[in-house]
């Protein structure tokens, strides 16, 4: 019998007046051709990708959530910065970044603690707080977003 896997992150959800909002800001970056809109129910800040994990570790997971939530009380997030991964000259990735990232990071530092000491791997790369916003079908040409095109926004 073989072990039901399941595609698994853990992520901040974003509120659905946030979410409309930045759907809003992206339809003002129409120009940029190429790129897949990422669809509005599905923005998040992620903070780890484990991939395809055994069902049978969720409720662990579970535990580790709670004990990392339980530590944490609302906090505010600004969304500003915006930029492409892996660089503008060959872009892949469209995102909007997060001004005060101390708390996010904070949180994510101590979630990998707690995921390695219950040896459930997840994908360790560098770590940049991040809204993805579109991704690029195909190779694009270096992409310049106007300095008068700002991303200000505050989220709870």
């Amino acid at each position: 019998m073989s072990e039901n896997l399941i595609r698994t992150f853990i992520s901040i959800e974003i509120d659905e007046d946030t979410k409309k909002e930045i759907a809003n800001y992206c339809k003002r970056l129409n120009y940029i051709k190429g790129i897949k809109w990422v669809e509005p129910y599905n923005y998040h800040l992620t903070l780890n990708f484990l991939g395809e994990i055994p069902e049978i570790i969720i409720p662990k997971l579970i535990e580790i959530l709670d004990k990392v939530s339980l530590k944490y009380s609302s906090f505010k997030i600004e969304l500003g910065d915006m930029g492409f991964f892996p660089n503008s000259k060959k872009p892949r990735v469209l995102w909007v970044g997060i001004k005060n990232p101390e708390q996010v990071i904070k949180i994510k530092k101590e979630l990998d603690e707690l995921l390695k000491s219950s040896n459930i791997s997840f994908d360790e790369k560098s770590f940049k707080p991040h809204l993805t916003l579109g991704r690029f079908k195909e190779d694009s040409k270096q992409i310049f977003l106007p300095e008068d095109l700002k991303f200000e926004i505050s989220l709870l």
